[in-house]
């Protein structure tokens, strides 16, 4: 994985609850005309976010 980042989010039915994912933001996935965020996780798993849940978006590791 080239970049990793990681994202804090409220769960989508419980907004009290945050939740924490780490991974790359495939930029062939995400768009800004979307209200969703592509999250790929180091194990290949793709996480669907709502744009509006997100607290933070935190890049850990840059792009080489």
């Amino acid at each position: 994985m080239d970049r990793i980042f990681e994202v804090v989010y409220t769960h989508w039915k419980d907004t009290d609850r945050l939740l924490t994912v780490q991974g790359d933001l495939p930029d062939n996935m995400n768009s800004s005309e979307s209200d969703l965020i592509f999250v790929e996780r180091h194990d290949g798993q793709i996480v669907d976010i709502r744009k509006e849940s997100v607290i933070s978006t935190t890049q850990l590791k840059p792009k080489p």
